[in-house]
C-alpha cells in the first residue's frame, strides 16, 4: 500500500515538473548569435515552435541586434510563426539596405497576411531588388489588397523571370478574369517556370475566351512540366473541346503525357456527363 501511495505520489511530482515554467525563449535568441549554423537553425525551429509566446523576444532582438544574420533569422522566425503583433515592427525593414532582410520581410508578410503592410509592399513592390519585387508582389496577391491590382498587372511584364512568375501566383490568388489576355500571351514566354505558371494561372482564371485555346497550345510544349499543368488546368475547366487535342497528346506522348491525358479525358467526360 505504502508503495502504491509513493508511487503515486512520484507520478504526480513528474508531472508537475513537466508541466512547470515555460521555456525561457531568450535561451534560443542566445543559440541564434552561435557560428555553428545547426545550432541557429534548431535555436530558430524551437523559437517557432514556441509560437505566440516568442514573439515579443524575436520583435526585441530583431530591432536590437547589430548582425545582419540575425535579424534575417529573426524576420524568417516572424513569418513562420504567422502572427500579426509582428506587422509594424516588420514592415520598416522593407526599406533596409541589407536587401536580403527586406525580400525575408516580404515574404514573412506575405505568411502573415495582414492588410496594414499593403501599403508598405506596393512600394516595396517597385524597389529595384528583384527578389524584393518579388516576394512584395506575391504578398500583395496572398492578402487580396484591393490597391494592389494595378502594381500586379504592371509586375507581368516586368524584365525578372521571378517576378513575373510570382505575379503569375498573385493573379492565381486573386482570380481576377480581366487579365486573361495577358496571362494567354505568357503561356508563350520564353522562360519555361514562366509558362509553368501562366497555365497554372489560366486554370483559376477558368473558362474565358481564348483560355481553352492557349492551355491546348501549351499541350505541344517542350517542357513536361508545362504540359503536365496544362492538363491538369483543361481538366479543372472541364471544357469538352479539350478532349480531341488530349487524345492526340495520349497518342503520342509519353508514359507521363498519357497517362495524365488519359486520366483528364475521363474527369472532362464525366463532367460533361453530370451536366
Amino acid at each position: 500500500m505504502r508503495r502504491l501511495i509513493y508511487l503515486s505520489v512520484l507520478g504526480c511530482l513528474i508531472l508537475l515538473w513537466g508541466c512547470g515554467t515555460p521555456e525561457d525563449p531568450q535561451k534560443h535568441i542566445k543559440n541564434l548569435y552561435s557560428w555553428d549554423e545547426r545550432v541557429r537553425l534548431q535555436a530558430g525551429n524551437e523559437l517557432v515552435l514556441m509560437g505566440e509566446r516568442a514573439v515579443p523576444v524575436v520583435i526585441k532582438e530583431l530591432e536590437r541586434s547589430q548582425r545582419p544574420q540575425v535579424k534575417y533569422i529573426c524576420v524568417q522566425i516572424l513569418g513562420r510563426i504567422g502572427n500579426k503583433q509582428a506587422t509594424p515592427h516588420l514592415i520598416p525593414f522593407l526599406k533596409s539596405e541589407n536587401r536580403y532582410i527586406a525580400a525575408k520581410t516580404a515574404e514573412a508578410l506575405g505568411i502573415i497576411v495582414d492588410l496594414r503592410a499593403a501599403e508598405a509592399l506596393i512600394e516595396a513592390a517597385k524597389d529595384t531588388c528583384a527578389d524584393l519585387r518579388a516576394n512584395a508582389v506575391l504578398a500583395l496577391g496572398k492578402m487580396k489588397s484591393p490597391q494592389a491590382w494595378e502594381i500586379i498587372f504592371k509586375s507581368l511584364s516586368d524584365s525578372t523571370v521571378k517576378v513575373r512568375s510570382k505575379a503569375l501566383q498573385a493573379v492565381g490568388r486573386y482570380r481576377y478574369p480581366q487579365v486573361a489576355p495577358q496571362v494567354i500571351q505568357m503561356v508563350s514566354d520564353p522562360s519555361p517556370t514562366v509558362r509553368l505558371k501562366a497555365v497554372q494561372a489560366l486554370r483559376w482564371i477558368g473558362d474565358k475566351p481564348g483560355v481553352v485555346d492557349a492551355l491546348i497550345k501549351a499541350l505541344d510544349d517542350s517542357h513536361l512540366s508545362v504540359r503536365l499543368q496544362a492538363i491538369i488546368s483543361l481538366q479543372v475547366i472541364g471544357n469538352p473541346k479539350a478532349i480531341a487535342p488530349l487524345e492526340k497528346l495520349a497518342a503520342r506522348g509519353g508514359e507521363r503525357d498519357r497517362r495524365a491525358a488519359n486520366w483528364a479525358i475521363e474527369e472532362i467526360k464525366k463532367q460533361a456527363g453530370r451536366k
